[in-house]
């Protein structure tokens, strides 16, 4: 999920604009296109190829469960995003507002593009 602003609110509270997400959770999306176990596996290599991105980077998720992993179709292929960093993104941003364009242009992927817990 692309972040497309971030900011602090006049209260002092963190906030972040991010791409909607049209899917539905890996789950319902293997069900609903009655997928094969192999073709379930190719997905999950992609979920966890979208996870080492920021591991690698000491970027820990910490509530990875079915419903926060969307599958998009994208030119006619399934595209899963990863979502539901944001309450830890919200521990990062607490910090100085200008910190926050850093945070995220460092943790940034392109199917896994929210930061969180460093």
């Amino acid at each position: 999920v692309r972040i497309l602003d971030a900011g602090t609110h006049a209260s002092g509270r963190p906030f972040f604009v991010m791409e909607l997400v049209d899917g539905e959770s890996i789950t319902h999306d293997c069900d609903a296109r009655h997928l094969s176990i192999r073709d379930r596996l190719q997905l999950f290599v992609q979920v966890c190829q979208a996870i080492q991105h920021p591991h690698q980077k000491g970027v820990i998720h910490r509530d990875i469960k079915p419903s926060n992993v969307l599958v998009e179709t994208h030119e006619s292929q399934p595209l899963p995003k990863i979502i539901d960093f944001g309450m830890l993104l919200a521990e990062l941003l607490a910090g100085p507002h200008q910190q926050i364009p850093r945070a995220i242009a460092k943790f940034s992927h392109p199917t896994l593009d929210r930061p969180t817990l460093v």
